[in-house]
Formats: structure tokens, C-alpha cells, sequence
């Protein structure tokens, strides 16, 4: 895509749009049925004003809403502590097939996020990333060739990076089955429906570990450093959806809400949307979100983040370059910038 076409994924709109963003609820959705739920929300600002809602929804597609909750990241005195201990996946299986898609279920002790990578080899090659947080999971693969035998693995992460890598397992789109009609009519449910308990949580290490300056480490703080967790239980096994939003000062400027030349933040418009948006499958050959060493000088053509943040703009052009990459400087030359020990 031409770059100019999306400019909206940095820069708002137009003078129009710009209040929209304000006040806009933004959604994650369960679809798997639970007793519990944890959703992560991203990108929080730690001094900012909060506010989420929950809708529980049953197996007869009954709801029940929560009331609307406030909270500021920084005033969260509950903890969830880095256990340093990867998920555990169990109970892979093969649920439904069909000449064309494939449904997979599997199960972590611990809630996680999940890649599948498949494939008609043990290379794989395709891919599909599932970042909401679950302990029951459900992958659904479609567009695939009828009558073949394809590969795949998974791969499950907790919020703090701790990640499991499943052995190679297959299916053959050529044998078509539907275990679920196997089992019979699903039990009805006519539990009561309603919230057990609602809390809210931030992230945090080891305090063994919060001294230390390894890659792993940086790697771990940078990952929980802006991101807080909603978890609820339910009274019966539901799915859900949780809206959030950022409560804005109304009696702010525009400036003071949306930064300087029309800028999202620092960390959607510089990392969130490269990441996330553009380029989630890609590797990545430097850490962003984290602030360089204390004894370490940066020479003024290479930009950083308020608190001397590493974004994706500090190494590429945001706009385009004659180098690959759309690098700053020629990659051969760039490292050694930063790093003069080197």
C-alpha cells in the first residue's frame, strides 16, 4: 500500500474527526464459554482515567451487564506476579472437519494467547495470531485445500512473554468429521447469570528481578510496562465482551489531547502501529518500548520517546526511504550509532 493512503493509522483524520476518537468505547471479545475471563487492555496511559463495562452472554444467549467501572492504572494496588513458569497446553484435539476448513480446540492451565502456524509440511508456512487471553481455546482454519494432509503447531504465551511450543501434529481435510454432533445436544443453561467477582490488576516481576538489565528482562518489562487486566468470574459458563475507553479532560486543549501536529501518541503512532497493524507476523531485529541504558549517548538524528523510549520510527523513516527498510541510516552503519562499544 501507498503510505500516503494511511495516514490515519498515525495522524487523526481531519479537524472533523478529531474529537471522534474521545469517548469511543473500544471492544474484546470471548466467544469461548468460561467461568473466567482476563481481558488485557494495551497501551494504557499509567496516570490516565479509565473506564470499562462487561457484558455476559450465556449458552441461551441471555445477558447481563455490568455497571460501568473507573480506575487510573497508576492508583491499582493488586498485583499479577511473573510466575516465570511457561503454559502448559493440554487436551489437543481436532473437533471438526471439512473439506475446506478445520476446527481446532486445546486447553492451557494459564491464560494465554496463540499462534497456530500450519501447512502441508513441517515448514508450515501460514500463520494465525489470537491476542485475546484465554485458558479454552478455539482456532478455526479456512481456505484450505480439500483432500490434503496439512501440519501444525502451536504456540501459546502468557502475558509476560512465558511461552510453550506444542509438538507437530495433522489432519486431513480428505476424512471429514463433526465431533460435536458426535456428542449429542449441548446441556442447556439455566444457571443464574451474573458476576462472582470483578477485578482489576496491573503486572509486575520478581522484585529478584526488577535490578537486573538482561535482554530477557528488558524484554519482559517493556511487554507489562503500559497494559493492566480486567478479570471477572461468572456464575456460569459464558462468553463475554468488555468495553474500554480513555476518559478524556473535556476542558483540555486539543494539543494537550492529541499531542503535537495531529499525532496519535507516541506509543500507537510509533510502535502500536507498526506492530499491530502492519507488520504483526514480521521479525524484529531490535526491542521497542523500553529506554536505552543509562550509559549510552544517542546522537540527536535518531529520535526516542518521551524518557528516552525506543520506537519503531528511531531506527525507519515513518514517511519513506531511499534504503531498505525505509532505515534511517544504512543498517551496516545504523548499530553503531547507539551502540559504540561494538
Amino acid at each position: 500500500n501507498n503510505l500516503l493512503d494511511e495516514c490515519k493509522k498515525c495522524h487523526f483524520d481531519s479537524e472533523n474527526n478529531k474529537n471522534k476518537v474521545d469517548n469511543k468505547w473500544t471492544k474484546i471479545s470471548f466467544g469461548n464459554y468460561e467461568n473466567e475471563h482476563i481481558a488485557i487492555i494495551k497501551n494504557i496511559t499509567i496516570d490516565s482515567t479509565y473506564q470499562v463495562k462487561i457484558n455476559l452472554i450465556n449458552k441461551k444467549n441471555r445477558k447481563k451487564e455490568s455497571e460501568v467501572l473507573s480506575f487510573i492504572p497508576a492508583s491499582i494496588s493488586e498485583f499479577i506476579v511473573d510466575d516465570e513458569i511457561p503454559p502448559i497446553i493440554s487436551r489437543i484435539m481436532v473437533n471438526q472437519i471439512d473439506s475446506s476448513s478445520v476446527e481446532i480446540k486445546f486447553e492451557t492451565d494459564k491464560f494465554s494467547d496463540s499462534i497456530v502456524e500450519y501447512g502441508k509440511t513441517k515448514d508450515y508456512g501460514e500463520s494465525l495470531h489470537f491476542n485475546t487471553y484465554n485458558k479454552r481455546h478455539i482456532i478455526r482454519l479456512s481456505k484450505l485445500d480439500s483432500k490434503k494432509v496439512y501440519h501444525f503447531t502451536i504456540t501459546v504465551s502468557d502475558p509476560f512473554g512465558n511461552r510453550t511450543i506444542s509438538e507437530d501434529y495433522t489432519f486431513d481435510t480428505g476424512k471429514a468429521f463433526n465431533r460435536d454432533q458426535k456428542s449429542g445436544k449441548q446441556k442447556e443453561d439455566d444457571a443464574e447469570l451474573d458476576f462472582k467477582s470483578i477485578k482489576i490488576f496491573r503486572f509486575k516481576l520478581k522484585e529478584e528481578r526488577l535490578k537486573e538489565e538482561s535482554l530477557k528482562t528488558a524484554v519482559k518489562k517493556a511487554a507489562i510496562s503500559d497494559i493492566v487486566a480486567v478479570y471477572f468470574i461468572g456464575t456460569t459458563e459464558v462468553a463475554s465482551v468488555v468495553e474500554y475507553m480513555k476518559k478524556e479532560n473535556e476542558s483540555a486543549s486539543e494539543e494537550e489531547k492529541h499531542g503535537n501536529n495531529g499525532l496519535k501518541s507516541k506509543r500507537e503512532a510509533e510502535i502500536s502501529t507498526c506492530l499491530e497493524k502492519c507488520h504483526k507476523e514480521d521479525s524484529r531485529s531490535h526491542i521497542v518500548g523500553i529506554s536505552i541504558r543509562r550509559n549510552m549517548d544517542v546522537p540527536n538524528e535518531i529520535p526516542l520517546a518521551e524518557g528516552k523510549i525506543i520506537t519503531c520510527i528511531t531506527c525507519h523513516m515513518p514517511h519513506g526511504s531511499k534504503l531498505r527498510y525505509l532505515a534511517r541510516v544504512d543498517f551496516d552503519k545504523l548499530c553503531v550509532l547507539c551502540h559504540t562499544d561494538r
